[in-house]
Formats: C-alpha cells, structure tokens, sequence
C-alpha cells in the first residue's frame, strides 16, 4: 500500500499512471498536442561531426532512449542501462555526451568497444568504434555506472536529482545517463529502482509517474523534450508540499511546490495563480501538462514544466515555461532569446531604450558546440528587447509592442527548437521591421560574451554569483546539490 507521501507526489505531476488502486485525480488534464513538424536529424546536428584519431566521429540523433537507474543504498553503487534508437547525418563513427564510467555498450546486439575523442568545443565524448551509415535505425545498449557526485547516500536512503545548469560550467542529462546535444528531441522513458532503502522515498518529476512498488517507479516523457528537459527527484527528505489546481486558459492545470521549510512551500503556492494569470495573459496558454517546482532557496535552472529555484526567483523560471522550455532553443547561439525576455520581465517590460544604449557583442554567433548561455545574455537581452519593444510599437505601431509579438512566436513556435536566425526572420515578418544591422551588431556581432572557458572565477552566472540585470538566482554548487538530493 501506498505511503501518503507517495500518494501526495502521484498528484503532483499531472497525468498518472496508477498500477492498481483508485489514486488516479478524478481530472487529469489533456496532453498538449505533440508537434509532428520536428526534424528526425537537425542541420546543426550534422555541423558537429568532426575528424579524430579515429576516423569520423558523428553525433547520434536519439529517437527514443529507455532507461533504468539502479540506486543501491547498501553498496551505494549507481548503476543504468540506456537503450537508445538512433540515426546519424552522416556515416561515420557514432558519438553520445556521458561523464561516467561505461561497463559495456553493444550496437544491434553486437558488442562494440569505445574511443573517447574530444570536439572542437572541448567536450569530451564517447564514440563507438564501428561506422554506421547514415539514416539507417541502429540501436544501442549501454550499461554504466553514474559518478559519486551524481547520487547521494545516506542511512538507510537515497538522494537523486538531476539538477542541471546552462550558465556555468555545468552540466545537462550526460551526468545521470548518456544524452545528446541541445537540437535533439526524443522520447524518453525512465524506469528508477532503490534496493536497500530502509525508509520511503518519494519521486516528483515533469514526467507522467507510475508507482510499481514501494521502491520503484517508471516515468514517461513527452516526445518534444530535449537533453535539458528531464526533471526527477528522488529522496526520502521529510519535504512540506503544497499543491493546487490552476483553471488555466484551455485546461485546468496542476501545480505542485514543495521545499525544506512548510513558510516557503505555502510563500511559493500563494504566489504561482498570479503568475500564472500574468503569463497566460501575456503569451497564451500554458503549455506542459503540469508545473512543479522546488523551492530550494538557492539555485536557478529551469526544465519544460518544472524548476529549482529561489522563492524570489519563481517568475524567472516559471516564464521559461513559455520560452526556453517551451519555445526551445536549438544550441548555444539561440540560448540568448529565452534569458533575454524573461530578464525583460524581470525588469517589468521597459520600453525606454534606443539601438544607441546598445554596445555591440556577441550572444548568438558561437561554436555549434557551445551548450551554455554567455552571461552577457541577460544584461544585453533584456536591454535589447527593451530596444525592440520601443522600435516596434513607436516607429512600426505595432499594437502590444514586442509582448504581443512574441505571444504570436510562443503560438507558432510551442514545442520546437528556434535558432536566434529564425527569431529574427520571426520577428521581421510579423513587424515589418528590417532587423539586420541590429542583430549583426548587437546579437552576433563583436567578441563573444562571456562564454564557458573565457570569463573570470567571479563572473555573475557562474556557482554563488548572480547574473546582472535578472532575478535569475546563482548555478547551484556542487555541495547544494548533495544538501538539496
């Protein structure tokens, strides 16, 4: 039978899959509908294939990846086995992001050994040491084991979270299972099992959770998710939970905060309605089939439908829903677009600047190996939309400004990757306005801003230190992601 705990944590993701027993909510909302239009193999994909020692390394572009986390609190051994559908752009040796250690890996049944090379951006990758040829379905095992970082044991329990980040040196999904880059959506199922536990845990994720046993459970994620998406957390952490129901624009939605402390928890639950009335309002329904969030009173990464985050943070991350986490960004270059307007809400949507408080950088021009979001986004961005939003509704009249155009991106674009090209074309087809000379100067222009590898221990972004101009809190440290597991 099911603790309460575990009861509470079912309800608060959304859609639930009961395995026996009436826990299922009387309403479960509708699925938002799935984008059929996503490239089975992106462009920018195939610019990340790259010579080595060993021939042609070429990324995979997942289609469905299966994965099972084994969490042993006796022996507080980590282990997984992915089971990844892939297809590459090209023939060659194929290529996937993982930071552990590999056990074993086969390719179609076939066992396969692997080369570790590096690319042009610095990351370090696992390539399997056979050639494929391009388009051909291929399918690949994996087993390995997770790092001592990644997992968190204690007597009798475990902690498990995937707390990512995009704004320092972090890390996205490579840390707990092997993934792929930021232009690749896949579906992805995820089974986690706890042996040794001797007290119970509770799972709360953005996926659609199904309770197997007292010690195991299965997760389903939507198929528009990318690398950055996955959000999961299990713990056995006495955590005060709040939840309601929000009567959203199209479909009532759930809405779960939970955090150490019971004044945070019902802070944050006080606070969501009215943001979500504010973003529905300003840019359309919501669109992820629930909303969770933990009040970690540290932290800041956002993930499609869920967060950890500040208290004092919850706009920024919750404003991700709709860009970032629901208008996607395809790569590095485009990470820039979702800082920029969420800091322009932070800052509560001036319209004061022109193009001359603008200097010229570079926010959107990088390697197509770059992953993390320059910390020159947010200040930049946000005084750029803060140009655009004064351009369009002085010289071009544009009713609503730049929050009525990009209510019109969020429709057009929910659920699909953009790049900072396609946003600009975006906007100058809906406003009529010739944005060229802006975004070469002031978007990819000058030398690249901020970017990982190239700024100083104390830059604003990087772990304890704050971005300017944004609410967005610090990058978690290594030592608050054990104390929050």
């Amino acid at each position: 039978m099911r603790s309460i705990k575990s009861l509470v944590v079912l309800f608060l993701t959304g859609l639930i899959t009961s395995c026996g027993g009436s826990d299922q909510p009387a309403s479960t909302p509708t699925p938002p509908a799935q984008n059929t239009n996503v490239p089975t193999t992106s462009a920018v994909s195939a610019v990340r294939a790259f010579d080595f020692s060993g021939g042609r390394a070429v990324p995979m572009d997942f289609g469905t990846e299966t994965l099972e986390l084994n969490l042993d609190a006796t022996t507080q051994e980590s282990t997984g086995r992915a089971v990844i559908q892939f297809q590459t752009p090209e023939a060659g040796k194929p290529y996937f992001l993982f930071n552990g250690n590999i056990r074993s890996v086969t390719l179609n049944g076939q066992s396969v050994s692997i080369q570790e090379a590096t690319t042009a951006g610095g990351d370090s990758v696992n390539v399997l040491d056979i050639t494929v040829q391009p388009g051909a379905s291929q399918t690949v095992t994996i087993d390995y084991s997770m790092s001592g970082e990644a997992v968190s044991y204690r007597a009798g329990g475990v902690g498990f979270i995937t707390a990512m980040a995009d704004i320092d040196d972090g890390n996205f999904f490579e840390a707990y299972g092997p993934a792929s880059f930021e232009d690749d959506q896949l579906k992805m199922t995820m089974t986690v099992n706890i042996k040794g536990a001797a007290r119970a845990h509770q799972l709360y994720t953005n996926g659609t959770l199904t309770q197997l046993n007292t010690a195991s459970w299965s997760v389903d994620f939507p198929a528009y998710f990318t690398t950055s998406s996955f959000y999961v957390h299990l713990t056995d952490l006495a955590l005060a939970v709040r939840q309601t129901v929000y009567p959203g624009l199209e479909r009532e939605i759930p809405i779960t905060v939970y955090a150490s402390d019971e004044s945070s928890a019902s802070s944050a639950i006080a606070a969501v309605p009215a943001l979500f009335a504010e973003l529905e309002r300003d840019y359309g329904p919501y669109l992820h089939n629930s909303f969770i969030a933990y009040i970690s009173g540290s932290g800041g990464m956002e993930h499609n439908g869920a967060t950890i985050t500040s208290l004092s943070a919850i706009g920024h991350e919750l404003t991700h829903s709709w860009f970032g986490r629901g208008v996607m960004p395809q790569n590095g270059s485009s990470g820039w677009i979702d800082e920029a307007i969420a800091t322009w809400r932070d800052r509560g949507y001036p319209s004061n600047l022109t193009e001359a408080s603008l200097d010229p950088a570079n926010i959107g021009n990088l390697s197509p190996f770059e992953r993390f979001t320059p910390f020159l986004a947010y200040n930049q961005g946000g005084e750029l939309m803060t140009v655009l939003d004064n351009l369009f509704t002085g010289t071009f009249g544009i009713q609503g400004g730049l929050k009525a155009v990009l209510k019109d991106f969020f429709a057009q674009w929910k659920t699909r990757l953009t790049t900072t090209d396609a946003f600009e074309t975006f906007l100058e087809q809906r406003t009529g306005a010739n944005l060229t000379q802006i975004f070469s100067t002031y978007v990819t222009g000058g030398q690249a801003g901020g970017t990982v590898g190239t700024t100083p221990p104390a830059e604003p972004g990087q772990p304890g230190v704050v971005p300017v101009g944004t609410l967005h809190p610090p990058a978690l440290t290594p030592g608050e992601v054990r104390q929050i597991r």
